[in-house]
């Protein structure tokens, strides 16, 4: 979410998204979902008009972190490696995690999401 918001918000494709447990890796959102089932952030996001079906999963790695300014880390404590919380560029963006919890989750989730993006555009 956060990744798709700043690219729309900067008109740009500057922003990157991984994930700290990517189970399969190169699979996109749409994918996913037609494996595992619902997968409301396409949803969430469909409502904001924009179509995330082909956001494909990616796992971090040492090497990406280096080449951002910032990193904005949204995964849980518990699985986020020390290498990434204690990088220098890292900031960290509490956002409970809306997996599995319904569409109403998601989406306030996402209402966070955008906010947090908006005011980091706003103050960068």
């Amino acid at each position: 979410m956060a990744m798709t918001f700043y690219n729309k918000f900067t008109n740009s494709s500057d922003a990157y998204s991984a994930g700290t447990e990517v189970h399969y890796e190169g699979e996109t959102l749409q994918e996913r979902r037609d494996r595992k089932g619902e997968i409301f952030v396409i949803d969430a996001m469909a409502i904001e008009g924009i179509d995330v079906r082909d956001n494909v999963q990616t796992q971090v790695t040492k090497d990406m972190v280096k080449n951002y300014d910032k990193v904005i880390c949204m995964a849980q404590r518990e699985n986020t490696p020390d290498w990434l919380e204690n990088a220098p560029n890292c900031v960290r963006w509490d956002v409970d995690d809306p997996g599995g919890k319904g569409i109403e989750e998601t989406n306030k989730a996402k209402e966070i999401v955008k906010s947090k993006v908006l005011d980091f555009i706003k103050n960068s």
